[in-house]
């Protein structure tokens, strides 16, 4: 059957196209066993994605639920947990209903075997597994071997669940280890009975890393009651059965990046950190070649997202072994990757570097100058590795905080930001201040006392955090000791540094300010602007719209005060307020900025409320409106990490234009100007009033 055209029109509701969309769908989910290319299975889900509507307009209910079952899997495959298991809820009760009624074909038991097997692996809750699985069970034994061709092969799919379900029960006893270590070894049987062992032999390996799981968690349960060498007996056990996966695999041609993580959890258990480093790398190589297969960026973020665990257990072995180059090196290949990715393929030819997973910690070191250094983190979840990174090499410090301690931290300062501007209120502050740069700066104090400039590449919730109002043991803030900027990826580094774009010794600005009223201070800030740099333009009110903004040509510095709405919930349908025209709300997307031509510009300063913020995807990435100016080409953007006061800001903002005019380097001009607010003393020292501020991109 030939590929469907997947024409953006809708098929008339009586045609067979949706059928065939259906059979084609299935044909890249089959198709992908052989090869493992995911580009395929993107097509064929979006296929049933425009086919499931035809079937509900021929009320072809039946259809509905077996495309629903195969949109399912395919959603699995495409790292979409949450949609697999909506769909497959869908499909069971679909077909319950229908079973019910009797309007189904002989292979109607078939199909609600499948659709209970796709509940049984994607329920996030245990019990809801089990029960699936049980039902499961019942389904096999009542449905006639003819119609299951191979019932053996869904009793070990079914038992393989259930002994996974047994062992995510909270709290792990003994007696429910023992439960899962009967599901799946029962499981392993009924994969060696089944009518096609050979074919599945996948199946069957991922029972035996599942028992190699509960075993490892045994093993951790006879440690703690002081029975030693048992527990390295079930460790061995638990050793042998994750090799065996790996074999099996093999033999399918295939490989797979959680037998080699599980294996590396075995050997850490049992002691053998080199063996276990070694297995997570290789496991990291796999995880790799199988992200190579997306290619729809929000796939290949999610793939990375779904194994961070992997990553973090590398650091932390990498920590452990006194390898800060492979500890650093690994911490790079899951931050911000897909922005990397694009950043990198619209640099210019001459300033290509290594691929982004690829980032060579001794030759980043040669992009930096004496006096400066980049400080990286990774927020594991048991820990936080601190990065500092100099002229003379890489250091390592390894901090035993949780994701979930350190996130309450930062939660805690904005609360307390939140808070009135008062005397009080600027104490908390500080006292949480002095507690998050005790944690964060203070384990590298030694070394950073000496520098003058500090390129921050934070992670998680730590790109919220403004670090230049963090206390130092000396008891000043940062900010009075560094020039501070941030980078998404130190990856980016080297590409600003090689890249040396020439910017022109009397800088112009193109100006948009106030574009719907209210904002007094910001018309006064552009007007200042003008003054400051002759040959600019500016355009105020009214005549700030889209299209003065897409008129930027040979202006490298823009400048946007304006309103602003930052919607947690979808990002990109946050926006900028520009004026409105006709036909054109003004209401400026992320998706809109990336489109612009910002290729000549050095700096973009958005004078709005909350630019900073956006929406963390996993792995460091943030979808937001800031990221969005560096991916249009801007070399570095001044952003805000919450709502600011006009009346400060306008000081603030013309002091630091002052300092760039006279030649300052941004990161500098920015902290003088912050230095400027703080030392007015009183109300001002509040970190409200100067922190919100900060520099991404080159400094």
């Amino acid at each position: 059957m030939p590929v469907v055209e997947t024409s953006e029109n809708p098929p008339a509701p009586g045609s067979d196209w949706a059928r065939k969309a259906y059979a084609e769908a299935w044909r890249t989910y089959f198709g992908f066993r052989k090869t493992g290319a995911r580009d395929a299975v993107e097509k064929g889900y979006a296929l049933l994605q425009k086919a499931i509507p035809v079937f509900e307009v021929q009320n072809n209910d039946y259809y509905v639920a077996r495309s629903l079952y195969v949109m399912s899997i395919l959603a699995g495959i495409l790292s979409r947990p949450d949609e697999a298991h909506r769909a497959a809820v869908r499909a069971a009760a679909i077909l319950a209903s229908l079973m019910k009624a009797r309007r189904t074909d002989e292979e109607g038991p078939l199909w609600m075997i499948r659709a209970q097997r796709s509940l049984a692996s994607g329920h996030r809750d245990p019990k809801a597994r089990l029960l699936a699985c049980k039902i499961g069970f019942r389904l096999v034994r009542r449905t006639p071997v003819s119609v299951t061709k191979n019932p053996n092969r869904f009793r070990a799919l079914f038992h393989r669940e259930a002994g996974a379900a047994e062992a995510h029960r909270e709290p792990k006893t003994a007696r429910g280890l023992l439960r899962s270590e009967r599901h799946l070894r029962q499981a392993i049987r009924c994969f060696h009975h089944s009518a096609d062992p050979a074919g599945i032999a996948t199946s069957e390996a991922k029972a035996w890393r599942e028992l190699a799981r509960t075993l490892r968690a045994q093993a951790n349960r006879l440690r703690q009651a002081g029975r030693e060498a048992q527990a390295l007996k079930r460790l061995a056990e638990a050793e042998q059965a994750l090799r065996l996966a790996v074999e099996l695999y093999a033999k399918k041609e295939s490989v797979s990046q959680w037998n080699h993580f599980h294996l590396a959890k075995v050997l850490r258990d049992k002691g053998d950190l080199p063996g276990a480093l070694k297995e997570c790398l290789t496991a990291v190589e796999y995880l790799e070649q199988d992200r190579e297969g997306f290619d729809e960026d929000d796939n290949r973020i999610a793939c990375l997202s779904d194994h961070l665990a992997i990553f973090d257990l590398g650091v932390m072995l990498a920590h452990a072994l006194d390898q800060p180059l492979v500890a650093f090196e690994l911490s790079q290949r899951c931050k911000a990757r897909v922005f990397l990715e694009r950043f990198h393929a619209q640099a210019p030819s001459h300033a290509k570097t290594e691929p982004a997973h690829l980032l060579d910690a001794q030759r980043l070191c040669r992009y930096l100058a004496a006096g400066e250094a980049i400080l990286d983190y990774h927020v594991g979840r048991y820990a936080v590795s601190l990065f500092l990174v100099t002229a003379h090499g890489v250091k390592a410090q390894r901090i035993m905080i949780t994701r979930l301690e350190l996130e309450r931290k930062v939660e805690r300062f904005y609360d307390a930001l939140r808070q009135e501007p008062t005397a009080q209120s600027s104490k908390l502050c500080q006292m949480i201040l002095k507690s998050l740069g005790g944690l964060l700066l203070e384990p590298f104090w030694a070394e950073l006392k000496n520098l003058r400039s500090l390129c921050i590449v934070p992670s998680g919730k730590l790109a919220d955090l403004p670090f230049a109002a963090l206390l130092l043991p000396d008891g000043s803030a940062a900010v009075e000791r560094w020039n501070l900027s941030y980078l998404p990826s130190a990856g980016m580094l080297p590409i600003y540094r090689k890249e040396r774009r020439a910017v022109a010794r009397k800088p112009t600005v193109l100006a948009l300010a106030d574009p719907t009223g209210g904002l007094d201070h910001a018309r006064q800030e552009a007007k200042e602007l003008s003054a400051m740099f002759p040959g600019s333009r500016v355009f105020i009110g009214k005549d700030a719209t889209r299209a003065a903004l897409a008129s930027i040509r040979n202006e490298n510095l823009l400048h946007i005060a304006c309103h602003g709405e930052f919607r947690p919930e979808d990002t990109l349908a946050s926006f900028l307020c520009l004026a409105a025209e006709k036909g054109d709300d003004g209401r400026l997307h992320p998706e809109e900025i990336v489109g612009l031509d910002l290729s000549g510009v050095d700096l973009a300063f958005l004078s709005c409320c909350k630019t900073a913020w956006g929406r963390h995807k996993g792995s460091d990435e943030i979808e937001g409106v800031h990221r969005a100016f560096l991916e249009a080409g801007g070399r570095s953007v001044i952003v805000t990490l919450w709502d600011i006061s006009d009346t400060v800001t306008r000081g603030l903002v013309t002091s630091f234009y002052k300092r760039l005019a006279e030649g300052r380097p941004k990161s500098e001009a920015l902290r003088e100007a912050k230095l400027e607010v703080l030392r007015r003393g009183g109300l001002h020292a509040h970190p409200y009033f100067w922190a919100a501020f900060k520099l991404v991109g080159s400094s």
